[in-house]
């Protein structure tokens, strides 16, 4: 009876793992209690978690600052909830489990249409949470149906020669080569997981929609342009004008900013790399989703006709749009804040074969740019000269 007493007691300290017994026999040899160790543990790990990320602020690894970061927060937090009793611990915790899949519960429902309830509570509540997460995208992939895919292509622009010749660089985000992801500077992607976040930074791009009063004036002024600067919109035929205009919310506005701002602190030109950059124009690009009768025709799913690139607008290397595209103030007279548009392109979606030509002017095979190279076919302007 004895011995099955202790073999019963072996097993459950066994049962406890290493890390028990190590904490144990640490409190043993320092006089201080389990939860306080893990208290000071965690709080060195936040510390630690904090001084990497403000060195990887000092670099462009972005990611990586952002991840320790988080760290930093979760082991703080961490530190807090393990000096609770044991039944404070087990609140915070449900309360935690609830409010995330109370998240992936309105990540579901407030696809349009919604209940309101439920999209109040995505809108004030949970947004910030899962786009953070990032489980927001990937429930609404799934509910109700699928939509297309968004990218972003950067038109840099960098100080040109006294003899007036251009330079400019096209950065894609996300990119492809032989169905491989690739960085701009052509190495390759091995981490599906970063090629995924790519490709999800520009749903941010095209947060919300805005449906202007002056729509008609505004594709009066795009048909004008057609004939004037000989770029044309879309056939009505096959795309309608009022889907040929895209306007983001100033959400999304507020992230291409940051996008651009990024961009052109750390694409420098290939050839001249002490060139300064003059101006970044930015572009949406919705890749549509081949409709089943277009398949059966054999259209190729990578067809530059399947590109639809909205153009966005012109930025100096701050991320601020450029006053030749649009100005925002406040009349000193009436005190009203006013807009006024310049670009008649801006938020337009312009033809694939005439992105390069509006991105780098009329002269465009006369600059120094890498649009001729491998992102050739997807930039659409393969025979583009014979075209304009």
């Amino acid at each position: 009876m004895g011995e099955s007493n202790i073999e019963t007691a072996f097993e459950s300290d066994g049962s406890q793992g290493i890390w028990a017994h190590f904490m144990k026999w640490l409190s043993l040899r320092t006089g201080l209690s389990v939860q306080w160790l893990q208290f000071i543990g965690l709080l060195i790990g936040a510390l630690v978690c904090f001084v990497t990320s403000e060195a990887f602020h000092k670099t462009s690894w972005d990611s990586a600052a952002i991840l320790f970061r988080v760290g930093f927060l979760v082991a703080a937090v961490g530190a807090v909830i393990v000096l609770l009793p044991s039944i404070g611990r087990r609140i915070v915790i449900s309360l935690f489990i609830l409010f995330h899949f109370g998240g992936i519960l309105t990540a579901v429902t407030s696809v349009s249409p919604a209940p309101w309830m439920m999209t109040q509570i995505w809108t004030t509540v949970y947004r910030p949470y899962l786009y953070f997460m990032w489980l927001n995208n990937a429930y609404h992939f799934y509910s109700p149906e699928p939509g297309p895919a968004n990218l972003m292509w950067f038109c840099i622009e960098y100080q040109p020669d006294k003899d007036g010749t251009k330079y400019f660089r096209w950065v894609l985000v996300p990119d492809l080569e032989d169905g491989h992801p690739v960085n701009p500077d052509g190495s390759r992607v091995f981490s599906g997981t970063e090629y995924t976040r790519r490709l999800s930074l520009a749903e941010y791009a095209g947060s919300g929609s805005i449906i202007r009063p002056d729509f008609y004036d505004l594709l009066q002024k795009r048909l004008i342009a057609w004939q004037s600067e000989g770029i044309p919109p879309r056939s009505p035929d096959e795309v309608s004008f009022d889907k040929q205009y895209r306007e983001p919310a100033d959400v999304g506005k507020n992230w291409i900013q940051s996008y651009v701002r990024h961009v052109a602190h750390t694409y420098r030109h290939e050839k001249k790399p002490e060139k300064p950059v003059v101006g970044i124009k930015f572009y949406r690009v919705i890749h549509q989703i081949l409709l089943p009768g277009q398949l059966q025709q054999g259209l190729d799913p990578s067809d530059p006709s399947t590109y639809w690139p909205f153009y966005y607008g012109e930025f100096d290397e701050d991320g601020s749009m450029k006053k030749e595209c649009e100005d925002r103030y406040v009349d000193v007279n009436t005190s009203q804040y006013r807009v006024e548009r310049y670009d008649p392109f801006l938020y337009w979606l312009i033809p694939t074969d005439y992105v390069v030509r509006h991105a780098q002017g009329p002269d465009f095979k006369k600059s120094n740019s890498n649009f001729l190279d491998r992102r050739e076919e997807r930039l659409g302007v393969k025979g583009v000269e014979d075209k304009q």
